[in-house]
């Protein structure tokens, strides 16, 4: 959890992601389809192959559906605030990994759908699928181009119904 305590920006006790409150939602789906912000993206890793990965699909989304917010070290200003606190303005959140190889999984899916977002994720596509339920995030490694994946943001973007059941889908499946 420190990773959400920077400075005097904390969060409020029901942003905090406990075991409790992951049990519960915080949005309703048709809160976050409500939200007036399409997507952000954090970038902290300056690293040039993580840069270059998540500068492209940055670029095309921004030109091909509508600008993304982009906060953190890659974007020229490391970023002070509460991250949930920034995310929960949100409809999306493109959460690239800083690297993908077998069984590495951070944070990213689980803080962008703690606030609400869905995620747009890059990621290992088998780890994640098994630590997470992979119907309520749309994954790039599970799309062959970025151009196929932006038209499926797109739809998720414009197409309400799929929207509100990709939203409604949990983090974690039961098992």
């Amino acid at each position: 959890q420190s990773h959400h305590y920077i400075g005097k920006n904390t969060l409020h006790d029901e942003w905090v992601p406990t075991p409790d409150n992951i049990k519960k939602s915080l949005y309703t789906s048709e809160s976050v389809w409500d939200r007036n912000t399409f997507c952000s993206m954090l970038v902290g890793n300056c690293e040039a192959d993580s840069v270059k990965v998540r500068s492209e699909i940055y670029n095309e989304v921004s030109k091909n559906i509508e600008p993304v917010l982009g906060r953190g070290l890659a974007f020229g200003e490391r970023y002070e605030g509460n991250k949930i606190g920034l995310l929960n303005k949100f409809r999306f959140n493109l959460c690239y990994e800083n690297s993908v190889h077998e069984g590495y999984v951070s944070e990213k899916l689980f803080d962008a759908k703690f606030a609400g977002c869905v995620p747009l994720y890059y990621g290992d596509p088998v780890y994640s699928a098994i630590d997470f339920n992979k119907n309520c995030f749309l994954n790039r490694l599970d799309y062959s181009n970025n151009t196929d994946y932006i038209a499926e943001i797109k739809k998720l973007h414009s197409d309400k119904e799929y929207f509100i059941a990709k939203c409604n889908e949990p983090l974690f499946t039961e098992d």
